[in-house]
């Protein structure tokens, strides 16, 4: 009896996926090379709209960490961070990224060429406990300029005005260091743009 074989058949749009990831990183070096700041911010609340308004390139350490699995690097990051001394039952997105930060990235042949290493870090809060000890890693190890911001966690049929208040105050906030830091301005019209195309997304 033969042993009938599977076949697997990816969709169309993973082709179309796996090229706009790739030409997400190259614009990440790209930008890099060029002077442009590069900020590393967490996947929640990072507010990538105000990035995009003010030509700064967001990079998601957390979306960095399933790259690092699909390619097979991420055993040598998690053994990075072990060897560090944090232990092989935390999260496996918080060891990689750790492990990449503290050694990984030194080593060649990173997929996507790795990451360019920040200029600045946003630790903008929410998330779950590991995204934010994450960024409290890369705080102490990068050494570059840090904005700190707790929004509140709150059920969208529970957010009052005050929530609300509360942060558009640190959205406010953020600007402020983001003009000061890099030099840029605020562009209210560009800002719209950027969130015209991530409301189509999600749309879509």
């Amino acid at each position: 009896m033969t042993e009938e074989k599977k076949t697997t058949k990816r969709l169309h749009a993973n082709k179309a996926l796996r090229q706009i990831i790739t030409d997400f990183y190259a614009d990440a070096h790209r930008a890099k090379a060029e002077g442009r700041p590069v900020g590393w911010i967490p996947p929640m609340n990072g507010l990538i709209e105000l990035f995009y308004a003010m030509d700064i390139h967001p990079i998601f350490p957390e979306n960095w960490a399933p790259i690092c699995a699909a390619i097979g690097t991420n055993t040598n990051n998690f053994a990075y961070a072990e060897k560090k001394g944090y232990s092989g039952d935390l999260c496996g997105y918080f060891r990689n990224n750790v492990g990449y930060a503290l050694d990984g990235i030194r080593e060649a042949n990173q997929p996507l060429d790795g990451l360019p290493k920040p200029d600045f870090l946003i630790s903008f809060g929410a998330g779950c406990v590991p995204t934010m000890k994450t960024f409290q890693v890369l705080c102490d190890h990068f050494r570059v300029p840090v904005f700190r911001a707790d929004l509140p966690q709150v059920a969208m049929e529970d957010i009052r005005d005050h929530h609300i208040e509360y942060g558009v105050a640190q959205i406010k906030r953020l600007i402020k260091f983001l003009e000061n830091l890099t030099g840029r301005k605020f562009d209210i019209d560009r800002l719209r743009k950027a969130v015209f195309y991530t409301d189509e997304a999600c749309r879509v």
